[in-house]
């Protein structure tokens, strides 16, 4: 008699890179995981657990959760860290005649007048012979279906054997992959609420860094309840269950002053210096060295690489004397990126909707910027300002809203 344990399993590997590292931090990787995906079942009110494997996790959901099962699958294909992850059921195995009898009533009905393809694949060191397996299996089912196809076949017939047990797989997704959410140090995002900032933090959070969010607001409440939406929209759907805050800073007037002294050509570039500024005087606040842009090569003019390069020496040079702190580096994870293909992942990681309802309050931002110039150029128009920006720093307050 063939015995079946009736659960819908769910298989999970971890992305290649984690498997890569040192036995100690891969383990710890895993863990972190594990650990972070159960949090977000249980938010997602799933009363599941996932349990760690050498190489892989897995979840077993009674029959009576079959209804999960899709929720369970969005949830795991959103845990940072994921790589691939496998649907199916598992099977006591008596012997390999059990075995033919439990391919033959599982499958029959899904290859039914369908193309079809058998792949077996030992674990646990099982020595079989796998070819000769596949083409008896497939004979099994041979007249029932279309046809055998090996290149793109309707249903591939996956079988996962060990000693005592098969698992039938139904369905292969993909994770989002990176490494574990908070694994790494802590980063300020830069944070406008557009386009490009939610795309940017999520890339660093797929990197492992533990994200703050930082917004410098010149639109008052109604720009800070745009941006503190998207920014949640993207903590409940990725970032949770870290623990991440939005750190507001009102703009008392520098924006004003820079349409006062500088030429518009100038005044895109030199908010970015004083955005720069504004973060990295809330990092020293806070503890943060490490900062993240949206920033694009090209996109718009003030995003070129004469532009960038003199902006950077600007921060290295100039802050170290403005604000003591010379512990910070810029990141840019969309440098290489079209606008198109941040769109497309803005898309896929569900911030677009929202980024597109914030409007533009930074009408300095939207004019035409010089696309080359020099970094003693570009520190010219910055001393036209060094004393309002001096004073500026010295005003600055902010406001804290913590996401969990």
């Amino acid at each position: 008699m063939i015995k079946t344990n009736y659960k819908t399993l769910i298989i999970g590997r971890f992305d290649p890179e984690i498997m890569l590292k040192g036995k100690y931090v891969r383990r710890q990787m895993q863990t972190a995981v594990v650990k972070n995906l159960n949090q977000r079942l249980t938010q997602a009110g799933l009363k599941v657990k996932a349990k760690l494997g050498w190489d892989k996790f897995r979840l077993e959901l009674d029959w009576t959760e079959v209804d999960k099962v899709k929720s369970a699958i969005k949830v795991i294909s959103r845990t940072f860290g994921v790589g691939k992850i496998f649907l199916g059921r598992n099977f006591n195995l008596g012997s390999l005649d059990d075995l033919d009898k439990l391919v033959f009533n599982y499958w029959q009905a899904k290859v039914k007048d369908k193309t079809y393809g058998v792949r077996v694949k030992t674990i646990n060191d099982l020595k079989i012979d796998r070819a000769g397996l596949e083409a008896r299996l497939g004979g099994l089912l041979y007249p029932l279906a279309e046809k055998v196809d090996l290149n793109k076949p309707q249903v591939w017939v996956r079988l996962w054997l060990a000693k005592n047990q098969v698992y039938f797989i139904d369905k292969i997704f993909s994770g989002v992959g990176g490494y574990p959410l908070a694994f790494n140090q802590r980063a300020l995002a830069l944070f406008s609420g557009g386009i490009d900032s939610p795309v940017a933090s999520w890339l660093a959070a797929r990197k492992g860094l533990k994200l703050d969010f930082f917004l410098l607001s010149q639109g008052g409440c109604r720009q800070q309840s745009q941006v503190e939406s998207v920014v949640r929209t993207l903590y409940k759907d990725w970032l949770y269950p870290t623990k991440s805050s939005l750190f507001i800073v009102d703009d008392p007037g520098i924006l004003a002053v820079l349409k006062t002294k500088l030429k518009p050509r100038w005044r895109s570039l030199v908010f970015k210096y004083v955005l720069y500024t504004a973060a990295v005087w809330l990092g020293r606040q806070v503890g943060i060295g490490l900062y993240v842009t949206g920033e694009s090569l090209n996109q718009v003019s003030s995003q070129t690489p004469d532009n960038l390069m003199a902006l950077n020496t600007a921060c290295q040079t100039n802050l170290v004397e403005t604000l003591g702190f010379n512990n910070c580096l810029f990141i840019r994870p969309l440098i290489g990126w079209t606008k198109q293909e941040i769109k497309q992942r803005a898309s896929r990681i569900g911030s677009l909707a929202a980024s597109e309802r914030v409007f533009e309050y930074c009408g300095v931002v939207n004019q035409p910027s010089v696309t080359q110039t020099s970094f003693s150029r570009f520190n010219q128009q910055l001393e036209l300002i060094n004393n309002e920006l001096t004073a500026w720093l010295k005003t600055l307050k902010y406001q804290k809203v913590s996401l969990n």
